[in-house]
């Protein structure tokens, strides 16, 4: 995992906004299909911390299992 300023990152310079994701590279799977869970949060203070995290949130399930990218499956849309 690495850091970063967000300031460098998000469009328009410290605008106070920004979207914050990484990319796994071995998926937490189950019953070998990939899934991923969105939560939504809002941090309206660093000191002291202060997070409000939203009710709802977002499970999506893959309907097909799992496969690790590889050269011969790479052309494939669904992995």
């Amino acid at each position: 995992m690495s850091s970063m300023s967000l300031s460098e990152h998000s469009p328009g310079g410290s605008s106070g906004r920004c979207i914050v994701q990484e990319y796994v590279d071995k998926p937490l799977l189950i019953g070998g299909f990939k899934n991923h869970l969105r939560l939504y949060a809002l941090i309206t203070s660093v000191d002291p911390l202060r997070v409000f995290l939203y009710q709802d949130g977002v499970l999506h399930l893959a309907s097909e299992k799992y496969l690790t990218p590889a050269d011969g499956n790479l052309v494939s849309v669904i992995i």
